[in-house]
């Protein structure tokens, strides 16, 4: 199963999250090791014993072989970072790309839903203009039947309004009064 883009980034956002906590503990320990150094080269932290010379050269070797841990554990934090960052931005490119894909096919339908009711009000149109037209015949018809003395049909309900607008309107409100919309 393709994971979204989102749940990649997530994922790598928690891998980097570990990974620099990692960091941090590292930084912590080298940091730690580092005062230890610097307290044991200091006055207070020698050792009357110990001649002050050689210790205060191994503690300077020792500092410098901790400065540089700790520009390579930076150095690599840096490079990690370089490499995450790139691949972030094409995952949120690629969730960019999948949401505006999303929004052009909601887009179309909903367009595509424009066009059925434009073709349905054009339809009630051509509907509105056959009722007229078959009311009126039905008139005549009507007419014929009471000269030759005959009970004339029952028209169905009349569409009183002039305005195709207005007809729909009064339609609209029949159903909604009938609890059909």
């Amino acid at each position: 199963m393709e994971q979204k883009p989102t749940e990649h980034l997530r994922e790598l956002m928690q891998q980097q999250g570990k990974v620099t906590e990692k960091f941090a503990s590292l930084e912590s320990a080298l940091n730690a090791i580092r005062e230890n150094l610097s307290a044991a080269s200091s006055p207070q932290g020698m050792n009357n014993t110990v001649p002050q010379v050689g210790m205060t050269e191994n503690s300077v070797n020792e500092e410098q072989i901790y400065d540089r841990l700790f520009r390579a554990l930076q150095d690599m934090k840096a490079q990690i970072e370089e490499r995450i960052r790139p691949v972030a931005e094409q995952v949120v490119q690629a969730e960019v790309e999948r949401l505006r894909d999303l929004s052009q096919r909601q887009k179309n339908a909903l367009e595509e839903c424009l066009t059925q009711i434009d073709r349905s009000i054009l339809g009630c149109r051509t509907h509105v203009s056959a009722y007229r037209e078959r009311r009126s015949d039905l008139v005549a018809v009507n007419q014929q039947l009471t000269k030759l003395g005959a009970e004339p049909m029952p028209f169905p309900e009349e569409v009183s309004a002039a305005d195709f607008e207005d007809i729909i309107k009064a339609r609209v409100a029949g159903l909604q009064s009938e609890g059909k919309i």
